[in-house]
Protein backbone atom coordinates (compact mmCIF):
# COMPACT_ATOMS: atom_id res chain seq x y z
CA UNK A 1 0.00 0.00 0.00
CA UNK A 2 2.71 2.24 1.44
CA UNK A 3 4.46 1.41 -2.74
CA UNK A 4 1.24 2.85 -4.47
CA UNK A 5 1.02 6.11 -2.59
CA UNK A 6 4.66 6.66 -2.93
CA UNK A 7 4.17 6.30 -6.67
CA UNK A 8 1.23 8.44 -6.62
CA UNK A 9 3.11 11.14 -4.99
CA UNK A 10 5.97 10.61 -7.48
CA UNK A 11 3.34 11.20 -10.00
CA UNK A 12 1.87 14.79 -8.46
CA UNK A 13 5.62 16.01 -8.67
CA UNK A 14 5.79 14.79 -11.85
CA UNK A 15 2.74 16.77 -12.97
CA UNK A 16 3.81 19.72 -10.86
CA UNK A 17 7.31 19.80 -12.52
CA UNK A 18 5.84 19.57 -15.91
CA UNK A 19 3.42 22.60 -15.35
CA UNK A 20 6.57 24.27 -13.90
CA UNK A 21 8.23 23.61 -17.16
CA UNK A 22 5.52 24.80 -19.83
CA UNK A 23 5.26 28.01 -17.53
CA UNK A 24 8.94 28.98 -17.78
CA UNK A 25 8.93 27.42 -21.88
CA UNK A 26 5.89 29.95 -21.96
CA UNK A 27 7.21 32.82 -20.62
CA UNK A 28 10.80 32.56 -22.44
CA UNK A 29 9.06 32.22 -25.40
CA UNK A 30 7.08 35.42 -24.84
CA UNK A 31 10.28 37.27 -24.02
CA UNK A 32 11.63 36.34 -27.25
CA UNK A 33 8.95 37.04 -29.15
CA UNK A 34 9.35 40.60 -27.54
CA UNK A 35 13.18 40.21 -28.80
CA UNK A 36 11.63 39.70 -32.16
CA UNK A 37 9.50 42.38 -32.28
CA UNK A 38 11.83 44.95 -30.88
CA UNK A 39 14.20 44.02 -33.30
CA UNK A 40 12.22 44.00 -35.97
CA UNK A 41 10.98 47.75 -35.18
CA UNK A 42 14.79 48.94 -34.81
CA UNK A 43 15.50 47.11 -38.38
CA UNK A 44 12.65 49.43 -39.74
CA UNK A 45 14.74 52.24 -38.86
CA UNK A 46 16.77 54.54 -41.15
CA UNK A 47 20.61 54.12 -41.61
CA UNK A 48 22.59 56.39 -40.05
CA UNK A 49 23.47 59.98 -42.02
CA UNK A 50 27.29 60.40 -42.85
CA UNK A 51 29.30 61.95 -40.55
CA UNK A 52 29.40 65.89 -41.86
CA UNK A 53 32.15 67.09 -43.80
CA UNK A 54 34.96 68.90 -42.28
CA UNK A 55 36.94 70.31 -45.52
CA UNK A 56 36.47 73.93 -44.33
CA UNK A 57 38.75 73.23 -41.25
CA UNK A 58 41.51 70.96 -40.96
CA UNK A 59 41.08 68.27 -39.17
CA UNK A 60 45.05 69.12 -37.24
CA UNK A 61 43.22 72.26 -35.81
CA UNK A 62 41.48 70.13 -33.87
CA UNK A 63 44.25 68.28 -32.91
CA UNK A 64 46.05 70.94 -31.48
CA UNK A 65 43.40 72.04 -29.81
CA UNK A 66 43.14 68.52 -27.89
CA UNK A 67 46.39 68.26 -27.16
CA UNK A 68 46.39 71.95 -25.48
CA UNK A 69 42.73 71.06 -23.79
CA UNK A 70 41.24 67.60 -23.61
CA UNK A 71 38.43 67.99 -24.86
CA UNK A 72 37.46 64.66 -24.65
CA UNK A 73 38.07 64.82 -20.63
CA UNK A 74 35.84 67.94 -20.65
CA UNK A 75 33.13 66.16 -22.26
CA UNK A 76 32.99 63.11 -19.95
CA UNK A 77 33.12 65.02 -16.56
CA UNK A 78 30.67 67.17 -17.74
CA UNK A 79 28.54 64.19 -18.59
CA UNK A 80 29.31 62.76 -15.28
CA UNK A 81 28.83 65.35 -13.01
CA UNK A 82 25.46 65.46 -14.77
CA UNK A 83 24.38 62.02 -14.56
CA UNK A 84 25.04 61.99 -10.58
CA UNK A 85 23.41 65.50 -10.30
CA UNK A 86 20.05 63.75 -12.05
CA UNK A 87 20.95 60.80 -9.60
CA UNK A 88 20.41 63.32 -6.75
CA UNK A 89 17.72 65.19 -7.59
CA UNK A 90 15.68 61.60 -8.09
CA UNK A 91 17.16 60.24 -5.26
CA UNK A 92 15.92 63.93 -3.04
CA UNK A 93 12.81 63.46 -5.22
CA UNK A 94 12.39 60.45 -3.09
CA UNK A 95 13.59 61.52 0.18
CA UNK A 96 11.18 64.58 0.15
CA UNK A 97 8.19 62.25 -0.21
CA UNK A 98 9.39 60.09 2.91
CA UNK A 99 9.61 63.54 4.98
CA UNK A 100 13.31 62.47 5.07
CA UNK A 101 14.81 65.66 4.12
Amino acid sequence: MLDVLNQILCWIVAIANMVLWAIMTGINALIAAIGAAVAGIVSLLPNMPAGPDWGGVPTEVFSYANWVFPLGFLVTSIAGLAVLWLAWQAVAAILRIGKVI
